[in-house]
């Protein structure tokens, strides 16, 4: 297993030097000014994301100067890969525990890792969880402070932060852990071609250790004529973006945590900020490979999720209110997917709207049970759905009847996602 990082050549203990500079923090040393350099780029799904006055960037490690002017010191090019991880937590040393797995990444000595931790004002503060994580000198640790926003915003709010020399963008919850290989599993596939990358994991729940297992596609049985495997990426395999956006329409593949992606050649590409209960990943993975060439995936289980705040946990009870708007972020999202990426798709777009009708029908029946329960109709559902999506109306009385003879017969399907 070899020698626990801090005893490693090359590791040492982080030192907190912060000095502000105007209205962003910045590093201490005046010769890193190349690594102040942040991304002005307008996001095309909410440009209020971008970092604003009063924010704060501040940087925790610092770098050799020759590892600042790009290059190793071999002389090689070093390869960056930019950390995003938004962070929002209320109990402490959950932070610090996903920090360790960044940490131990086996990696060459011309790859850094430039970490972006987004403070969506978290309850728990961030600097204790940085305090003692022990990280190569070539890689940095930045804090980028928002106003809360949710993870959409946070993450825009780091990609808006990444530096214009890096080459690769990983996305990282503060709650999910790493295993060593995984940058260097996605580094290897992305070099063989690809442009999205993302891997197996390990879902919350504790009787299945592969989200792999719980899908209907992406497993190697049926993907062994449709996917080649990546030599020198073991469990590594590239397929067709065409290929991979019909299996996505279907399935959510991807978790986060495992998502990386070729910044050189998306750079634009942000969160939808206005879905806030469902769904903003998710779209964002569609786009990426809707954007890409070729999509790379590995099926070791490289990550696994945590048990941190989750936003989203309370929405799968019928009785939340947040359950209805939760359905109508899953509404939103088909909505999005039909008329933003499926021109002259018409095998994905018939996929798509199958679940668009089972969202109408789920909101439908929401409202219906809401009306029965308060004895009054729920306005604010009417008043949004119309604004979501233009053939909800038009279809209702077809789509009500449906709701209300699935209820009584016992056969209404309530899709979870």
């Amino acid at each position: 297993m070899g020698s626990p990082p801090e005893t490693r050549p090359g590791w040492h203990r982080s030192k907190i030097r912060i000095k502000l500079q105007g209205d962003v923090a910045s590093r201490i040393e005046p010769s890193q000014a190349i690594a102040r350099r942040s991304r002005a780029r307008h996001s095309q799904a909410d440009e209020t994301a971008k970092i604003q006055p009063g924010d704060k960037i501040q940087k925790f490690y610092k770098f050799s100067e020759l590892q600042i002017s790009g290059h190793s010191m071999t002389g090689k090019k070093m390869t960056t890969v930019a950390v995003v991880i938004p962070y929002f937590q209320r109990k402490a040393g959950i932070l610090k525990k996903t920090l360790e797995t960044v940490a131990e990444q086996r990696l060459d000595d011309d790859t850094k890792l430039d970490v972006i931790i987004v403070d969506d004002e978290s309850p728990s503060p961030v600097e204790p969880e940085i305090d003692g994580i022990k990280m190569a000198e070539r890689h940095a640790i930045r804090v980028v402070r928002q106003p809360n926003g949710g993870p959409a915003k946070a993450r825009n709010a780091g990609l808006e932060a990444v530096s214009k020399e890096t080459d690769y963008v990983a996305f990282l919850d503060s709650d999910d852990l790493w295993k060593p290989e995984h940058i260097a599993t996605a580094i290897a596939s992305l070099r063989a071609g690809t442009q999205f990358f993302f891997c197996d994991h390990e879902p919350l729940s504790e009787d299945d250790g592969s989200w792999f297992n719980n899908l209907t596609f992406w497993n190697p049985q049926y993907l062994k004529d449709k996917a080649d495997a990546i030599i020198g990426a073991p469990g590594a395999f590239s397929m067709s973006s065409g290929i991979a956006f019909d299996l996505f329409i279907q399935e959510y593949a991807a978790h986060t945590s495992t998502v990386v992606y070729d910044y050189r050649q998306i750079p634009s590409l942000r969160f939808n900020t206005s879905l806030l209960f469902a769904c903003e990943d998710y779209l964002f993975f569609l786009e990426l490979v809707h954007a890409s060439k070729k999509v790379s995936f590995s099926t070791h289980v490289n990550a696994s999720r945590g048990r941190g705040i989750n936003m989203y946990a309370s929405q799968y009870d019928w009785s939340s209110p947040g359950c209805t708007r939760r359905y109508l972020d899953l509404l939103a999202f088909r909505v999005f997917v039909r008329d933003d990426l499926l021109t002259g798709r018409q095998t994905e777009k018939e996929k798509n709207d199958a679940f668009i009708g089972l969202y109408r029908n789920a909101i439908i029946y929401l409202a219906l049970r809401y009306v029965f329960k308060n004895l009054r109709p729920n306005l604010s559902i009417f008043r949004k759905i119309g604004s979501i999506d233009r053939g909800f109306w038009p279809s209702f009385p077809r789509n009500l009847a449906k709701v209300v003879m699935n209820k009584l017969t016992g056969t209404l399907e309530m899709p979870v996602g």
